[in-house]
């Protein structure tokens, strides 16, 4: 009795202790080069590799010349320590839709060339202070996820980051000191849940400024969250932007001086807001394409362009007065320069 007792405990301990797994359990990966270096008649050589079971992907990918690693719709719930490190000649690793739902500090360790890692379409939740902090990468993309908390410095001393995608996640703030000396110029934070855009959002920018002189952000895209106050400082300092988007958000109204710094914006999307008054808005400032579609504007202010260079306005689905309209169509036919882009209501402005 004494023994049947004993073989029963042994037999319900080893079926409810947690069975330990590696990291990559039967995982296929493949193993490819970049196409400029092949002749454009030439097929791009690949390696699939099988993976059975291993913490480690240095020991399967190393002993293969070829420099992006590749895995897709597998199983990897976790992204352990060391687990993608001493990959001293791979250039990108894509681990996309492989269900991770977290990625432990120092999982990257010993990659000198990595230039990329895209993490799309997982279920990562936090980043971790310590996860990327100093790597060399160019380019990191942890779009569709549920990213809902970054550490304090998650992308610090990142030195050669250029963009960095986070659109479809959960992330309700923003805050500069995430990239705390990161000169990184291409945020893409759309489709997320931040309410306000604080001071200084470009904070992280300032000590290079002494360097450069000027503050220079390619694309800031802010578009589909919940805006509703950018504060009057949120781009101070900041000089240049390639293309910066806060629409489809609930911006009701902007401060005169947000754009007070700003010298130049090629493209600026402030279209599906709730703007009704934009005046004193654009003041010396050149902007190449700007987009108000979709807001509650009855005119777009007639002295802007007294004071700033502004090349093309789209103003559709507002509710422009019938003078609104009549000067503006004037105004278009005097200066050949100007593209100022409107749907009116021509049953009302019967005349025009």
């Amino acid at each position: 009795m004494t023994l049947s007792g004993s073989a029963l405990f042994v037999t319900l301990t080893l079926l409810l202790s947690p069975t330990k797994c590696a990291v990559f359990e039967n995982v296929t990966l493949s193993l490819s080069t970049g196409w400029r270096k092949l002749l454009s008649s030439e097929r791009p050589p690949t390696k699939i590799v099988f993976i059975e079971s291993s913490d480690s992907l240095g020991e399967y990918v190393n002993l293969h010349p070829l420099e992006y690693v590749t895995i897709a719709d597998q199983k990897i719930p976790e992204l352990k320590e060391n687990s993608l490190a001493n990959l001293p000649n791979k250039n990108g690793v894509y681990i996309t839709s492989s269900e991770v739902t977290k990625i432990e500090p120092g999982t990257f360790k010993n990659v000198p060339r990595l230039d990329r890692v895209h993490l799309d379409g997982n279920r990562i939740e936090e980043i971790e202070d310590g996860v990327f902090t100093n790597l060399q990468l160019r380019k990191l993309y942890l779009r569709n996820n549920k990213i809902s908390k970054l550490g304090l410095a998650a992308f610090s001393n990142m030195t050669r980051l250029e963009d960095i995608n986070l659109t479809y996640n959960k992330l309700s703030t923003w805050s500069s000191d995430w990239f705390s000396g990161t000169p990184v110029a291409s945020v893409y934070i759309a489709h997320n849940l931040i309410e306000e855009l604080p001071a200084d959002v470009f904070a992280y920018m300032f000590p290079f400024k002494r360097i450069s002189g000027e503050i220079s952000i390619w694309n800031f895209i802010i578009s589909n969250n919940r805006l509703k106050k950018v504060h009057t400082d949120a781009f101070r300092n900041v000089n240049h932007f390639g293309s910066l988007s806060l629409s489809n958000n609930s911006l009701e109204n902007l401060s005169p001086k947000v754009f007070h710094s700003v010298e130049t914006i090629n493209h600026l999307h402030l279209n599906s807001n709730l703007l009704s008054n934009i005046d004193g808005l654009f003041y010396s400032i050149y902007i190449y394409n700007l987009h108000l579609d979709d807001n509650r504007l009855s005119c777009f202010p007639s002295g802007v362009f007294n004071a700033s260079d502004i090349h093309r306005v789209s103003i559709n689905r507002n509710p422009l007065t019938c003078d609104c309209v009549h000067y503006w169509k004037d105004q278009q036919e005097r200066s050949i320069q100007l593209r100022f882009n409107f749907v009116y209501d021509k049953e009302k402005c019967v005349n025009i």
